[in-house]
């Protein structure tokens, strides 16, 4: 009877395309021909490199009952499938996953600079804290900076003040003065004024008449900065005679116009705060109402101030000379008029009466 030899090959015949060669395995040589010998095949464990076998682990890749291979969906404690959202995570037709760069209008990667974003051989992403010197992460000290539940920081107010009450700089030294008058325009001047120091290196002094009934200001001005920018007065008022009004006034006034702005405390008056409109030096237009605040120290002792952020015109009055500013009112910045210019002058308000008023500080600058 004609006999074949069989040669059991792992590899050949190669197996067709998507199938698997089988390994072969028998037990080893004996010379006792009596002896069976058994032969098996297995099927390799698959690895990165060749098909084969996989065991499923049951958490990553999952095996039903009747032998359904499925992964799970990942969530934010395991590992599966996951399906690009077509923005974030974008897939390719030939299945290649990709992030796109993050913009300012998406998320995406990013790459650290290695100053102000900070990456670790391990991969690890951190930011440095700031210093004089560089940006990066503060930590608010919880008394005069602090946070919130929700991630908000605020600045706490110095000096104790109340609700409206916000931090300045310091000021003007008592040697700061307005400019000489001499620089200065004098607006409804001559008439009113009976003495005045020259200013520029000392307090300018205003010595205010006795006027006929009716609004008759007296003011100096000068050139006014374009926006932003914040004007501070400083000064002192004296009602000489009893039973008027005495108006000291920090200004904003168009050139043009003649029209004004002021914001004065008037000592006859419990130390009530008027925002009042000026068609001229010599004509009430209106008066913001109700009046904006009350001032509740010396009103004698004036500090005075309007700042223009470039958009609003706010209105301040300051309880402690300076320290603390309490708003006292906010309008648009072109509310009645574009002012070109800012001073200070005084008003007596219909009442014939006189009295004085000492500037010890006009500044003007961006805060």
């Amino acid at each position: 009877m004609p006999t074949q030899t069989i040669n059991l090959n792992n590899t050949t015949p190669a197996a067709a395309a998507g199938a698997l060669n089988v390994e072969w395995q028998a037990d080893p040589p004996s010379l006792n021909p009596a002896t069976v010998r058994n032969v098996s095949a297995c099927v390799p464990a698959a690895t990165s490199a060749q098909l084969g076998v996989v065991q499923p682990d049951g958490v990553t890749v999952l095996v039903s009952g009747v032998g359904e291979i499925s992964i799970p969906a990942a969530t934010a404690a395991k590992l599966g499938l996951v399906q690009p959202d077509g923005a974030t995570v974008l897939i390719s037709p030939a299945g290649e996953i990709s992030i796109p760069a993050a913009t300012a209008a998406k998320l995406g990667l990013v790459q650290p600079d290695g100053a102000t974003v900070l990456v670790s051989g391990a991969g690890v992403i951190s930011v440095p804290a700031a210093t004089a010197g560089a940006l990066g992460v503060v930590k608010p000290d919880g008394s005069s900076i602090t946070v919130s539940s929700g991630g908000v920081i605020s600045a706490t107010g110095s000096g104790g003040g109340g609700g409206g009450v916000v931090p300045v700089d310091a000021p003007p030294s008592s040697t700061t003065f307005p400019p000489a008058v001499s620089g200065m325009i004098q607006v409804n001047w001559a008439s009113r004024i009976s003495s005045f120091g020259a200013g520029g290196t000392g307090p300018v002094t205003m010595a205010l008449t006795a006027g006929a009934v009716g609004v008759n200001i007296s003011a100096l001005v000068t050139t006014l900065p374009p926006p932003p920018y914040s004007v501070r007065l400083n000064a002192s008022s004296y009602l000489v005679s009893s039973g008027g009004i005495l108006r000291c006034m920090l200004i904003l006034r168009n050139s043009a116009s003649g029209e004004m702005v002021s914001i004065d405390v008037n000592p006859a008056s419990s130390g009530a705060v008027s925002v009042i409109k000026w068609n001229s030096a010599t004509s009430w237009n209106s008066s913001y109402t109700p009046l904006a605040a009350v001032f509740d120290q010396n009103p004698n002792a004036l500090c005075l101030k309007v700042a223009d952020d470039g958009t609003n015109r706010t209105w301040y009055i300051s309880p402690d000379k300076g320290q603390t500013f309490v708003e006292a009112l906010q309008t648009p910045n072109t509310d009645f008029l574009v002012p070109d210019q800012y001073g200070f002058g005084m008003d007596t308000e219909n009442s014939g009466v006189y009295g004085n008023m000492t500037v010890y500080g006009l500044t003007v600058g961006t805060s």
